[in-house]
């Protein structure tokens, strides 16, 4: 792929949607093993002694796509608050409305009378709390309390990290525009400072798994330098050979967790920059099809019980999900997005 096909493909004509919603799947796939406790049968890909399940390779190709995005985004936005309200319409409107609908799903399946359940203090400040991404939230009172796992929507967790990304994308935006060397020492920093503080010397710290965070910032500030670095990076499969190789080499080492992030989001990128494999015709179904998709499984669960085979639970989810999906992007996401230019040089 030569320079002029990259840059067409980076902003129309890629993958990155179909890779999205794949990510998506893959994240449903393994919560569908999870909750109907197969959680050691799920596929995944084999790492060293490592079972790579198909959750976490969905959320690297999340990370890694929306550090590209997004910071194509920044670097496409009239002012700062113009990239702040692009995020807020891509992020917040579609997040309210699925967290108002789980609230409806669970007037007709919590334990609760419909009084008890609409009066209970948990069930408005689960509205609040994960619509403001401050703190998650992850039960409503009475419901699904007679499932092993009563979480009403387990994903939700990733948004906060992915907002509190965006943030530091903002904080940093200086660097990142204008003095993109600096912003590739600061990655090198934060990968020492991660080594340091996950391997050599772990810290714990009370309601902050660091692990999480210095893992998937990792692949969102990746996916940025690819997009800061897009001239100056060949995105080839032969060099992909070659980051396979080192990461490879690396293996039990302390530099395996950053050499395995680079081969996986360059792959990534290559594959989402490349001619699209499959036209989605304007639908970016991903986000909506994250939003509703644990909330679905859990009531399929509920309806069918755990001797539901797991692969019949999966597809029925996947189907129920995508319908929500769709209402989401034509009726919530895409008129908010369509408002992004237009108020955003008002602002």
């Amino acid at each position: 792929m030569n320079k002029a096909e990259f840059q067409k493909n980076a902003h129309d004509n890629n993958n990155f949607g179909l890779l999205r919603l794949l990510a998506a799947l893959f994240v449903l796939i393994s919560h569908s093993f999870g909750i109907l406790n197969k959680g050691l049968q799920q596929p995944g890909l084999w790492y060293k002694d490592k079972h790579l399940i198909l959750s976490d390779v969905g959320l690297y190709i999340f990370f890694t796509i929306s550090g590209f995005l997004v910071t194509q985004s920044l670097f496409n936005s009239n002012s700062l608050k113009h990239y702040l309200w692009k995020r807020f319409l891509r992020i917040f409107p579609a997040l309210a409305i699925a967290n108002l609908v789980c609230i409806i799903i669970g007037c007709f399946v919590t334990r609760l009378t419909f009084r008890d359940y609409l009066l209970n203090v948990e069930t408005w400040s689960y509205f609040f709390k994960n619509t403001t991404v401050v703190v998650n939230q992850f039960t409503l009172p009475g419901v699904f309390d007679t499932l092993k796992d009563n979480s009403v929507n387990a994903s939700l967790w990733t948004i906060l990290i992915e907002v509190e990304c965006y943030i530091v994308l903002l904080l940093t935006a200086y660097i990142v525009v204008i003095r993109k060397w600096l912003f590739l020492t600061c990655f090198v920093l934060f990968q020492a400072l991660g080594v340091y503080l996950t391997v050599i010397h772990p810290m714990h710290i009370k309601g902050l798994n660091l692990n999480v965070y210095f893992t998937f910032g990792t692949y969102f500030y990746l996916g940025s330098l690819f997009y800061c670095f897009k001239d100056n990076i060949r995105f080839k499969w032969f060099y992909a050979n070659i980051l396979m190789a080192v990461a490879l080499l690396t293996v039990y080492t302390f530099l395996e967790p950053v050499t395995l992030a680079v081969f996986i989001a360059y792959c990534v990128i290559i594959i989402g920059t490349s001619k699209a494999i499959v036209s989605l015709k304007g639908y970016d179904l991903s986000y909506g099809f994250y939003l509703y998709a644990f909330p679905v499984q859990q009531l399929v669960l509920l309806y069918f019980g755990y001797d539901i085979n797991v692969w019949m639970h999966i597809l029925i989810s996947s189907l129920i999900t995508l319908v929500f999906a769709f209402f989401s992007w034509k009726y919530v996401e895409k008129p908010f997005l369509q408002k992004k230019d237009r108020i955003g040089k008002l602002l």
